[in-house]
């Protein structure tokens, strides 16, 4: 074959693909302009049908009991090293303890002065959204955006807080996934990676799939440590000591979730909450990291448990875990079956089974049951059903038309593999999430309107190539190509394929100028009449 065939063979169908992808960019865009308009338009204008329109009646006045058991339902639920569940009813400002009841209904302590309560509960592992940095916010501070990129500096101090008490400056390089150090003038001083500190950043091993960063200092003046999640491996970086510690390894399994608690207290530390790491990883095995003494212990919890959500809490030398949710939820990795039951509560007007249970763990780090409360409450009042219904139906209907131009693939995908084989997005990349969400987001909402729509974009582009076409098989191509693409197929082709055309001299019908016969009658292309030729001749 020879290079100009190649360069054809290649380039056409870039060309087709680039000349697609921009215009469902375009398509996407116009969406999602369309349903934002509605969105805003249903905020301030919309109102329901007054024929459809649900009177509410007045609430009616709770009794003591009534009250009493509500302010139970909504009450913080705490642990006392024992297992004893009390019911923490709090004051919104100041954020105070107003009454603890036990599961029972009975007052056991009331707040009466500025006194503190005389009970001290178990303090559970938790997010540290507020002290980290997550791959998201990573990729935002390092991409050129208005403000331009910014840089992760992390540096360390003397700990004079009376004078300027920076000595060094580490600086995340994404490019090679370590860190380059600077002294106070700017000087390089060497590089840090999962290997430790190295003179030159050849040695430097990157740390790998960056995930998350929590960072806390002892002091306020003392230079901060830095817990550094990647996909399989947690680090702890201490850049003023220059030692860069495996925290967790979760060998060929990935780090799926994590909650801290106190990790960043020294050794002096003596209260009953002990410094730990809950982690849980994606093939569903869960361990607890213990710091005074180092120690990792794998917890057997069962996938019974995948159904709710579950708090690790360490008392003195004891471990507890409290289990809560709803009754009926299903496992958070079935993600098919979870929309469905929410879809179910979301439509439905009885009341729900919420339970807290709480258990200790035995010598096998097996759980064991020590104590439980369940209750009674709405999913959602009467009003907040009607107006979300209220809100969906509109929207369904924007939908039904916003939709209705996107391609026929995005409901055969949707339908097809992500809700066959993607039952664990939150364990897929970001890419593949995006995914997800674009597919989600645009697949056709009422398919009988998309075909009929893609229909008319079919339509129109026969009409188009009828005159232009060059073959049979390249007609039909573009045919399938519109009808699978929708707006954005006729948009491509129309693009690529549109020439002038004329009408043939022998059957009168219009033709294209891209083949030297007429698609109707065969005749070929007459010959341009030639015109005299003026020499001009130029004198030396």
């Amino acid at each position: 074959m020879k290079s100009e065939q190649i360069v054809k063979f290649i380039s056409i169908p870039a060309k087709v693909v680039t000349y697609l992808l921009l215009l469902l960019t375009a398509v996407l865009i116009i969406q999602a302009m369309a349903l934002g308009i509605a969105e805003e338009y249903f905020r301030k204008h919309y109102v329901i049908d007054p024929a459809r329109k649900v009177k509410y009646a007045p609430k009616p006045k709770l009794t003591e009991a009534e009250k009493k058991q509500r302010a139970m339902n909504k009450a913080a639920k705490e642990v006392l090293p024992d297992g004893t569940i009390h019911l923490v009813q709090k004051e919104k400002s100041p954020e105070r303890v107003k009454t603890i009841y036990s599961v029972d209904g009975d007052i056991l302590w009331e707040r009466e002065s500025d006194e503190k309560p005389p009970y001290k509960y178990i303090e559970w592992a938790q997010n540290q959204r507020r002290n980290s940095i997550d791959s998201r916010q990573m990729k935002q501070a390092y991409g050129i955006r208005v403000e331009f990129s910014r840089s992760v500096i992390v540096p360390v101090l003397s700990g004079d807080k009376d004078r300027n008490n920076i000595l060094e400056r580490w600086r995340y390089e994404p490019m090679t996934d370590t860190f380059t150090g600077f002294d106070i003038d700017s000087y390089g001083i060497g590089f840090m990676g999962s290997n430790g500190f190295v003179e030159s950043a050849d040695d430097a091993k990157p740390f790998g799939k960056f995930v998350n960063i929590t960072a806390w200092s002892r002091t306020p003046f003392s230079s901060p440590f830095l817990l550094w999640q990647t996909g399989k491996k947690l680090y702890q970086i201490d850049f003023e000591s220059r030692k860069v510690e495996i925290v967790f390894d979760a060998g060929d399994d990935k780090i799926g979730h994590t909650t801290f608690h106190n990790w960043h207290v020294s050794s002096e530390y003596d209260k009953p909450g002990s410094p730990m790491i809950y982690i849980s990883t994606k093939s569903r095995k869960h361990y607890l990291l213990t710091k005074y003494p180092r120690q990792q212990i794998e917890l057997n919890i069962s996938e019974e448990f995948d159904k709710g959500g579950i708090d690790i809490g360490v008392y003195q030398d004891e471990i507890f875990l409290k289990h809560h949710g709803t009754k009926g939820e299903p496992s958070s990795f079935d993600i098919k079956a979870r929309k469905k039951w929410f879809q179910e509560l979301m439509n439905d007007s009885r009341d729900i089974t919420r339970y807290f249970d709480v258990y200790k763990l035995d010598q096998d780090a097996t759980p064991v049951l020590i104590d439980g409360f369940q209750w009674r409450a709405p999913f959602r009042t009467k009003k907040q059903r009607q107006q979300s219904q209220n809100r969906e139906l509109f929207m369904e209907r924007v939908k039904k038309y916003q939709t209705s131009i996107s391609p026929i693939l995005y409901k055969l995908a949707r339908d097809r593999i992500i809700d066959r084989r993607w039952q664990e997005p939150k364990y897929h990349s970001e890419i593949a999430r995006t995914f997800f969400e674009l597919i989600d987001f645009l697949h056709p909402t009422h398919f009988v309107l998309s075909c009929i729509v893609s229909a008319v974009m079919v339509v129109l582009a026969g009409v188009h190539g009828w005159s232009r076409r060059r073959g049979w098989g390249e007609y039909v191509f573009w045919l399938v190509f519109v009808a699978a693409f929708n707006v954005a197929g006729l948009l491509a082709y129309i693009s690529l394929k549109h020439t002038v055309v004329i009408r043939c001299s022998g059957c009168g019908k219009r033709r294209g100028l891209e083949r030297e016969d007429c698609p109707a009658c065969g005749l070929e292309l007459p010959e341009p009449a030639r015109r005299e030729v003026d020499l001009i001749g130029v004198s030396s």
